[in-house]
């Protein structure tokens, strides 16, 4: 019998460095964002919409389309017009929910406005460097925060009543040093064979305080290292 699976959050938050982990089980076969309207693998627009409606049968095909001992894909809690029906009915036909998110949404906020200004999503092997110099207001940030944080509180209040793991980025992800004891979390809860996570190709685009691709990045450090924190669902990773 297939283990299903979803790993579940928001953009920024480390879930496609975790797809790219847990795709090195050799048991697994996860897909991204399926039904991102995007970077979907449906071109046809009004057949991507329909999947987007009634998601199931599409989660079937693929399933059995990818022949793994362990099948999961990546949802984002925006991805579809009723993901709250759809999470629920997901949790009841055994599919199993992981949740990632990161503490620090000041962090996460800055990573997705350079993102959204340099249209460089995610930084691989030898890609050349972004661009030098992005200047990000301090009103910006704040704004971005906001909004964060109310996506937040819908974010885990979709997934409060499914059983879940949560992964944290900061803790479970961000650093190559935790990848095992990460690895080790999602096979128990997945119940896959233990697994040593192999290389993946994805490289941080903001690598800190010492990056200059910010060019402000002195008058923003108030911000990112304020209160503006928050935790996932339950308060701590699991």
């Amino acid at each position: 019998m297939t283990t299903k699976f979803v790993i579940y959050g928001q953009s920024r938050s480390g879930s496609t460095l975790l797809v790219e982990l847990i795709n090195t089980h050799p048991d697994v076969h996860c897909d991204g964002e399926l039904f991102n309207e995007d970077a979907a693998r449906i071109g046809n627009r009004v057949l991507l919409s329909l999947v987007r409606a009634f998601p199931m049968p599409y989660l079937i095909h693929r399933r059995r389309r990818a022949d793994a001992k362990a099948y999961g894909f990546k949802l984002l809690f925006y991805h579809l017009p009723r993901t709250r029906q759809v999470m629920k009915i997901l949790a009841l036909t055994g599919w199993k929910f992981v949740h990632v998110y990161r503490k620090n949404i000041a962090r996460q906020s800055l990573s997705n406005i350079v993102a959204e200004t340099t249209q460089r999503w995610h930084k691989r092997g030898d890609d050349a460097a972004a661009p030098k110099g992005i200047h990000v207001s301090v009103a910006q940030l704040q704004r971005e925060i906001e909004v964060r944080q109310r996506w937040r509180s819908r974010e885990n209040d979709l997934i409060r009543r499914i059983d879940h793991l949560d992964l944290c980025y900061e803790d479970d992800l961000e650093r190559a040093a935790d990848w095992p004891a990460t690895a080790d979390k999602l096979s128990r809860y997945l119940g896959l064979a233990p697994f040593k996570p192999g290389n993946v190709t994805l490289k941080k685009i903001i690598r800190g305080t010492d990056d200059n691709l910010i060019e402000n990045y002195a008058e923003l450090s108030p911000l990112l290292e304020s209160g503006e924190i928050s935790s996932g669902y339950a308060g701590e990773c699991r």
